[in-house]
């Protein structure tokens, strides 16, 4: 059986409106990417990436303002070594 997605299978239905949804890809290195529609309109509200594996996003990307480009960039303070 492999594990690629059959081209043939039919899409996954839309969210409805209003109604967010999340797309978790876990990457080999070991990091986890978060990516979540808040409104159900198709586009990415929220992105967050926890780079170590740790279940902490690192670095968080924001619409802030809903016009589909992701403007503001928070990141989780480490300590000064």
């Amino acid at each position: 059986m492999s594990s690629y997605p059959d081209p043939a299978a039919p899409a996954p239905a839309p969210c409805p409106p209003g109604e967010s949804h999340s797309i978790v890809t876990h990457h080999l290195d070991g990091s986890t990417e978060v990516v979540t529609d808040l409104d159900g309109d198709g586009i990415a509200d929220v992105v967050q990436l926890d780079l170590n594996g740790d279940g902490t996003p690192d670095i968080t990307y924001l619409d802030s303002d809903r016009d589909g480009r992701l403007d503001t960039i928070l990141r989780t303070p480490h300590p000064a070594r």
